[in-house]
Protein backbone atom coordinates (compact mmCIF):
# COMPACT_ATOMS: atom_id res chain seq x y z
CA UNK A 1 0.00 0.00 0.00
CA UNK A 2 1.33 3.27 -0.82
CA UNK A 3 1.76 5.42 2.17
CA UNK A 4 3.36 8.75 -0.06
CA UNK A 5 0.99 11.33 0.42
CA UNK A 6 1.97 14.68 -1.89
CA UNK A 7 1.21 17.89 0.32
CA UNK A 8 0.12 20.68 -1.95
CA UNK A 9 -0.74 24.59 -0.95
CA UNK A 10 -4.32 25.50 -1.69
CA UNK A 11 -6.21 28.82 -1.40
CA UNK A 12 -9.88 29.46 0.04
CA UNK A 13 -11.94 32.08 1.41
CA UNK A 14 -12.67 32.60 4.77
CA UNK A 15 -15.94 32.28 5.46
CA UNK A 16 -15.82 34.82 8.40
CA UNK A 17 -13.78 37.68 7.58
CA UNK A 18 -13.58 36.75 3.55
CA UNK A 19 -9.65 37.03 3.46
CA UNK A 20 -7.53 34.44 0.83
CA UNK A 21 -5.75 31.96 3.32
CA UNK A 22 -3.32 29.50 2.26
CA UNK A 23 -3.71 25.57 3.50
CA UNK A 24 -1.92 22.31 2.81
CA UNK A 25 -3.73 19.31 2.09
CA UNK A 26 -2.68 15.70 0.85
CA UNK A 27 -3.38 16.12 -3.11
CA UNK A 28 -4.89 12.22 -2.84
CA UNK A 29 -7.80 13.15 -0.48
CA UNK A 30 -9.21 15.68 -2.44
CA UNK A 31 -10.30 17.46 0.20
CA UNK A 32 -12.10 20.82 0.09
CA UNK A 33 -10.28 22.24 3.09
CA UNK A 34 -11.47 24.03 5.68
CA UNK A 35 -14.19 27.32 5.65
CA UNK A 36 -12.12 30.09 7.96
CA UNK A 37 -8.67 31.21 8.37
CA UNK A 38 -6.42 30.50 11.27
CA UNK A 39 -6.66 33.79 12.78
CA UNK A 40 -10.63 33.70 12.89
CA UNK A 41 -10.43 29.81 13.81
CA UNK A 42 -8.41 31.21 17.13
CA UNK A 43 -10.84 33.55 17.41
CA UNK A 44 -13.95 31.30 17.13
CA UNK A 45 -12.64 29.04 19.56
CA UNK A 46 -11.85 32.15 21.69
CA UNK A 47 -15.47 32.77 21.89
CA UNK A 48 -16.50 29.11 22.07
CA UNK A 49 -14.51 29.04 25.45
CA UNK A 50 -15.71 32.78 26.55
CA UNK A 51 -19.41 31.08 25.98
CA UNK A 52 -18.68 28.08 27.81
CA UNK A 53 -17.26 30.05 30.64
CA UNK A 54 -19.83 32.08 30.58
CA UNK A 55 -22.85 29.13 30.68
CA UNK A 56 -20.81 27.65 33.63
CA UNK A 57 -20.26 30.63 35.65
CA UNK A 58 -24.18 31.35 35.22
CA UNK A 59 -24.88 27.84 36.69
CA UNK A 60 -22.57 28.28 39.19
CA UNK A 61 -24.24 31.09 40.41
CA UNK A 62 -27.79 29.74 40.02
CA UNK A 63 -26.57 27.16 42.35
CA UNK A 64 -25.50 30.00 44.69
CA UNK A 65 -28.41 31.31 44.93
CA UNK A 66 -27.72 34.82 43.64
CA UNK A 67 -30.71 36.15 41.82
CA UNK A 68 -31.05 36.35 38.93
CA UNK A 69 -31.93 39.96 38.48
CA UNK A 70 -28.08 40.59 40.26
CA UNK A 71 -26.37 38.59 36.98
CA UNK A 72 -26.70 42.11 35.06
CA UNK A 73 -24.99 45.20 35.14
CA UNK A 74 -24.96 48.47 33.44
CA UNK A 75 -21.98 50.37 34.47
CA UNK A 76 -23.31 53.79 32.96
CA UNK A 77 -26.11 53.32 36.19
CA UNK A 78 -23.54 52.62 38.62
CA UNK A 79 -22.66 56.32 39.17
CA UNK A 80 -20.52 55.71 42.66
CA UNK A 81 -18.35 53.04 41.06
CA UNK A 82 -19.65 50.62 43.92
CA UNK A 83 -18.77 47.09 41.97
CA UNK A 84 -15.52 48.80 41.03
CA UNK A 85 -14.91 49.14 44.78
CA UNK A 86 -16.00 45.52 46.02
CA UNK A 87 -13.59 43.80 43.00
CA UNK A 88 -11.23 45.81 44.35
CA UNK A 89 -10.93 44.36 47.51
CA UNK A 90 -12.94 41.53 46.57
CA UNK A 91 -10.36 38.79 48.70
CA UNK A 92 -11.47 40.60 51.96
CA UNK A 93 -14.47 40.23 54.12
CA UNK A 94 -16.48 43.52 53.08
CA UNK A 95 -19.17 45.12 54.45
CA UNK A 96 -21.52 47.06 52.23
CA UNK A 97 -23.70 49.63 54.57
CA UNK A 98 -26.71 52.04 52.64
CA UNK A 99 -29.87 53.11 52.44
CA UNK A 100 -32.55 50.89 51.56
CA UNK A 101 -32.69 50.31 47.36
CA UNK A 102 -28.84 51.67 47.19
CA UNK A 103 -27.81 48.62 45.31
CA UNK A 104 -25.68 46.77 47.90
CA UNK A 105 -27.39 43.50 47.56
CA UNK A 106 -27.24 43.97 43.51
CA UNK A 107 -23.78 45.04 43.64
CA UNK A 108 -22.22 42.06 45.86
CA UNK A 109 -24.35 39.79 43.85
CA UNK A 110 -23.47 40.88 40.73
CA UNK A 111 -19.17 40.85 42.26
CA UNK A 112 -19.91 37.28 43.16
CA UNK A 113 -20.85 35.94 39.41
CA UNK A 114 -17.83 38.31 38.15
CA UNK A 115 -15.62 35.80 40.69
CA UNK A 116 -17.20 32.36 39.70
CA UNK A 117 -16.80 33.64 35.92
CA UNK A 118 -13.30 34.81 36.40
CA UNK A 119 -13.33 31.46 38.56
CA UNK A 120 -11.42 33.18 41.47
CA UNK A 121 -13.82 31.21 43.60
CA UNK A 122 -15.72 27.86 42.55
CA UNK A 123 -18.48 28.01 45.09
CA UNK A 124 -20.45 30.67 46.86
CA UNK A 125 -23.99 30.84 49.20
CA UNK A 126 -25.58 34.17 48.68
CA UNK A 127 -28.18 34.21 51.62
CA UNK A 128 -31.44 36.73 52.29
CA UNK A 129 -30.58 36.19 56.17
CA UNK A 130 -33.97 37.01 57.47
CA UNK A 131 -35.92 34.37 55.45
CA UNK A 132 -33.09 32.13 55.45
CA UNK A 133 -32.79 32.15 59.37
CA UNK A 134 -36.47 31.89 59.40
CA UNK A 135 -36.69 28.65 57.49
CA UNK A 136 -33.79 27.44 58.93
CA UNK A 137 -35.13 28.18 62.66
CA UNK A 138 -38.38 25.89 61.40
CA UNK A 139 -36.56 23.53 59.74
CA UNK A 140 -34.65 23.14 63.30
CA UNK A 141 -38.09 21.82 64.54
CA UNK A 142 -38.99 19.62 62.00
CA UNK A 143 -36.22 18.57 59.95
CA UNK A 144 -33.09 19.14 62.30
CA UNK A 145 -30.62 17.04 59.51
CA UNK A 146 -32.09 19.40 56.94
CA UNK A 147 -30.90 22.34 58.77
CA UNK A 148 -28.01 21.12 59.64
CA UNK A 149 -27.17 20.46 56.11
CA UNK A 150 -27.91 24.18 54.93
CA UNK A 151 -25.92 25.40 58.34
CA UNK A 152 -22.80 23.15 56.54
CA UNK A 153 -23.14 24.76 53.31
CA UNK A 154 -23.15 28.08 54.29
CA UNK A 155 -20.09 27.30 56.31
CA UNK A 156 -18.26 25.71 53.79
CA UNK A 157 -18.48 27.62 50.86
CA UNK A 158 -15.86 29.79 49.42
CA UNK A 159 -17.97 33.07 49.58
CA UNK A 160 -20.72 33.82 51.48
CA UNK A 161 -22.78 36.72 50.92
CA UNK A 162 -25.28 37.19 54.21
CA UNK A 163 -27.71 40.14 52.73
CA UNK A 164 -29.99 42.15 54.65
CA UNK A 165 -28.23 41.89 57.88
CA UNK A 166 -30.53 43.20 60.87
CA UNK A 167 -33.46 43.54 58.87
CA UNK A 168 -35.40 41.99 61.62
CA UNK A 169 -34.99 40.93 65.15
CA UNK A 170 -33.56 37.10 66.16
CA UNK A 171 -34.79 34.61 68.29
CA UNK A 172 -32.15 33.51 70.35
CA UNK A 173 -31.58 30.19 68.32
CA UNK A 174 -31.28 31.51 64.76
CA UNK A 175 -29.17 34.80 66.70
CA UNK A 176 -27.19 31.33 67.67
CA UNK A 177 -27.10 30.21 64.22
CA UNK A 178 -25.51 33.53 63.03
CA UNK A 179 -22.57 33.62 65.13
CA UNK A 180 -21.96 30.14 64.66
CA UNK A 181 -21.57 30.73 60.71
CA UNK A 182 -19.85 34.05 61.75
CA UNK A 183 -17.27 32.48 63.82
CA UNK A 184 -16.73 29.09 61.76
CA UNK A 185 -15.87 30.72 58.35
CA UNK A 186 -13.76 33.69 59.84
CA UNK A 187 -11.78 30.76 62.20
CA UNK A 188 -11.31 28.60 59.24
CA UNK A 189 -10.04 32.06 56.92
CA UNK A 190 -13.15 32.12 54.90
CA UNK A 191 -14.67 35.27 53.07
CA UNK A 192 -17.53 36.81 54.33
CA UNK A 193 -19.77 39.77 52.53
CA UNK A 194 -22.14 41.27 54.53
CA UNK A 195 -25.03 43.60 53.57
CA UNK A 196 -26.66 45.65 55.86
CA UNK A 197 -28.59 49.76 56.45
CA UNK A 198 -26.65 50.10 59.68
CA UNK A 199 -23.25 50.69 60.19
CA UNK A 200 -21.13 48.52 62.50
CA UNK A 201 -22.73 49.71 65.68
CA UNK A 202 -25.52 50.19 64.69
CA UNK A 203 -25.95 46.87 64.04
CA UNK A 204 -24.61 45.86 67.55
CA UNK A 205 -27.44 47.76 68.73
CA UNK A 206 -29.78 45.63 65.87
CA UNK A 207 -29.20 42.22 66.55
CA UNK A 208 -29.17 42.78 70.81
CA UNK A 209 -26.07 43.13 73.28
CA UNK A 210 -25.08 40.31 73.59
CA UNK A 211 -25.21 38.75 69.67
CA UNK A 212 -24.81 42.11 68.15
CA UNK A 213 -21.15 43.50 70.20
CA UNK A 214 -19.83 39.98 69.30
CA UNK A 215 -20.17 39.88 65.61
CA UNK A 216 -18.95 43.41 65.71
CA UNK A 217 -15.92 42.02 67.36
CA UNK A 218 -15.74 39.24 65.14
CA UNK A 219 -15.92 41.69 62.13
CA UNK A 220 -13.45 44.10 63.82
CA UNK A 221 -10.91 41.42 64.59
CA UNK A 222 -10.69 39.85 61.27
CA UNK A 223 -10.81 43.77 59.92
CA UNK A 224 -13.98 43.84 57.68
CA UNK A 225 -13.60 46.35 54.95
CA UNK A 226 -16.53 48.92 55.15
CA UNK A 227 -17.68 49.89 51.52
CA UNK A 228 -20.61 53.15 51.76
CA UNK A 229 -23.14 52.54 49.21
CA UNK A 230 -24.27 55.86 48.39
CA UNK A 231 -28.00 56.21 46.88
CA UNK A 232 -29.04 56.10 43.40
CA UNK A 233 -26.84 52.95 42.26
CA UNK A 234 -29.70 51.74 39.49
CA UNK A 235 -27.97 48.49 37.97
CA UNK A 236 -31.08 46.98 36.42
Amino acid sequence: MNTNFTIVAKTAQCIRCGKEFTFGVYAVLNSNGPKICPDCGNTHNQEAQSTQKKKAARSRAVTAEIPNEYLHYIAEKDPYNTLNAIMQQSKWNLYLVGSYQAGKSHCAGYAAYCLLENETIFNAHFIQVPSWLRETGRLMASAPDEAALRIQRATKCDLLILDDIGKEKLTERTGETLFEIFDKRLQQGKRIWVTSNYDGRGLAEKLGYDLGNAIRARMLKHEFKMIQVKGGVELK
